[in-house]
């Protein structure tokens, strides 16, 4: 994927994570519609599979977290690994001799071997420290391969050396010498010495990394001056206690090296041509999606492709089969914003009833207001609509509201089984408005005279106008 193609269509800021080759779309998780179970992710236009670009899309560059790198290591077992090669080797090489040597190596080995299980973990998306098992083993052949590596690469600066001469020499023993952290790398992905130590293959590996390995070469420098530092603090000595310390130290400060360039790895994956998943405390894996949100989600799609058709059709199904609130708010803000009368007609006394039934008062009043922003001639379908959200609207101190209401309500609704009780609330609401006043008493004559006379006050014509 080129680099131009490689942000999200709806989040320009964002890094894709996905792609739908069929649309050729390109987006990040939140635009994502879940499936039922986790790597089942679909398009959001046209709900095939979508095709997972790996988290380094989106991963932080290594000098951005430079402290989370050096807290890598502080996990008991790691931290009982190198505490325990460090001491152990410490005594051995006090006590010296053949046995103790070989042990030595071995505990050599088995440090090594664990840096580089660190670096092809975090390769493989796992930012936290792996456990120590696997260290011991392998790790002689560990050594005899990195030994290798540097027995090879100096016999090719000699031969250089004695067929185009020194400088010829020193430039490659110099190129060796800058991009053996690539040599490292490369051998964490291949496990092959001839391959990682292939020119061409060293310069793809610095060519795929970039500017970000001239920063790694500057962290490996600062790395070593601060181990060389504190080397000297603890001293020159050849005490136990002395190399034991020196020993933690730079074995620490190799796990978190070793961490960094598996990072590197990471945020490079599709140029190494692999993918993985990150997977830690701090970025977990996405959960499936539920029904309503996978809806809300191809929602904002269709409504940032402009097709709001597809929208308002989703939401009205659903609303109907699968009422909630948060859909109802949805549809509404959307055909509010659309200036969109038929919808608000289909769905706002849905609306109000779903909140009727729930004594949602204020949120009926405010959705009433605001869909007279937009339809000035709405009224509830229903005479019992209208006479409760006149009731609403005069507990709201907002008469006027329920006057418009109640307002002709025997011509529009003849057949109301409540028109007394109705208009003793016409009255009410006339009474809290000081010019219409005067009117409250012919609205509680009319009320009184229905109650009495049954079909025959429907003859009587008061009007609020």
């Amino acid at each position: 994927m080129s680099d131009t193609m490689s942000f999200c269509k709806y989040h320009p800021t964002e890094h894709a994570q996905y792609v739908c080759h069929q649309c050729e779309l390109n987006c990040c998780s939140e635009c994502v519609v879940g499936g039922e179970t986790f790597g089942t992710e679909c398009c959001p236009l046209c709900g095939s599979r979508l095709e997972f670009l790996g988290d380094a899309t989106n991963a932080e560059p290594f000098w951005r977290r430079i402290d989370k790198s050096f807290k890598y290591p502080i996990s008991k077992e790691t931290l009982m690994l190198i505490i325990g090669v460090a001491v152990t080797s410490a005594v051995l090489a006090n006590v010296g001799g053949f046995i103790a040597f070989v042990v030595v190596l071995l505990l050599t080995g088995a440090m090594m071997k664990y840096s580089f299980i660190c670096m092809v973990a975090t390769a493989n998306g796992h930012m936290q420290a792996p456990p120590i098992s696997e260290a011991f083993t392998g790790g002689v052949r560990l050594i005899l391969s990195l030994t290798g590596m540097l027995i090879i690469m100096t016999a090719i600066v000699f031969t250089v050396y004695s067929q185009l001469g020194v400088y010829a020499a020193a430039v490659l023993g110099l190129f060796y010498m800058v991009c053996f952290p690539a040599v490292l790398m490369h051998y964490a992905l291949s496990d092959s010495v001839l391959a990682s130590i292939n020119p061409l293959n060293i310069l793809h590996t610095v060519k795929t990394i970039g500017f970000p390995y001239a920063l790694l070469l500057a962290f490996i420098a600062m790395m070593s001056v601060s181990v060389a530092t504190i080397h000297g603090l603890i001293g020159d000595g050849y005490s136990v206690v002395a190399v034991a310390l020196q020993s933690m130290v730079s074995d620490y400060y190799m796990v978190v090296l070793f961490h960094v360039m598996g990072y590197i790895l990471f945020i490079n994956q599709h140029g190494f041509g692999y993918e993985a998943r990150r997977e830690d405390d701090e970025q977990q894996p996405l959960i499936p999606l539920s029904a309503e949100e996978r809806l809300l989600a191809t929602v904002a799609i269709f409504v940032k492709e402009g097709d709001f058709s597809r929208a308002f059709e989703e939401l009205s199904k659903t609303v109907k089969s699968q009422p909630s609130e948060r859909l109802y708010q949805r549809y509404f803000d959307l055909a509010f914003a659309s200036r969109s009368v038929d919808q608000l007609r289909r769905l706002v006394p849905q609306y109000m009833g779903y909140l009727i039934r729930r004594g949602r008062e204020r949120q009926i009043y405010d959705l009433y207001r605001k869909t007279l922003h937009v339809d000035k001639q709405f009224l509830p379908e229903t005479p019992l609509g209208c006479h409760q959200l006149a009731g609403i609207c005069m507990t709201h101190g907002n008469p006027e509201l329920g006057v418009r209401l109640l307002n002709g309500l025997h011509r529009r609704f003849p057949d109301y089984d409540n028109l007394n009780g109705a208009y003793i609330l016409m009255a009410d609401l006339l009474e809290m408005i000081p010019k219409a006043a005067h009117k409250a008493s012919e609205y509680r004559a009319f009320a009184e005279n229905f109650a009495a006379l049954g079909e025959s006050s429907k003859e009587m014509n008061p009007s609020a106008d």
